[in-house]
């Protein structure tokens, strides 16, 4: 999928990509729960990754547990 997000630079709006933010915790790799990771963390990461990488404008946090989901995103 190449789906666009919408966003802002500077004063003028910007089709980009978005970027997932994926922490798992798992044992066995079979199963994974997401990892509740502290907000001023995925804060923090999101900011970096805007400011970083033009070419992204949004961010998300993925919070899908293993199963229904796998690890990678594909």
């Amino acid at each position: 999928m190449d789906a666009k997000s919408t966003g802002i630079r500077g004063d003028e709006r910007a089709y980009g990509a978005t970027a997932a933010i994926r922490i798992v915790e798992s044992v066995d790799g079979m199963t994974a729960g997401f990892h509740k990771a502290p907000w001023d963390v995925l804060e923090r990461m999101s900011t970096r990754i805007t400011n970083e990488i033009p070419e992204i404008t949004r961010v998300v946090y993925d919070i899908t547990h293993k199963p229904p989901a796998t690890i990678e995103w594909e």
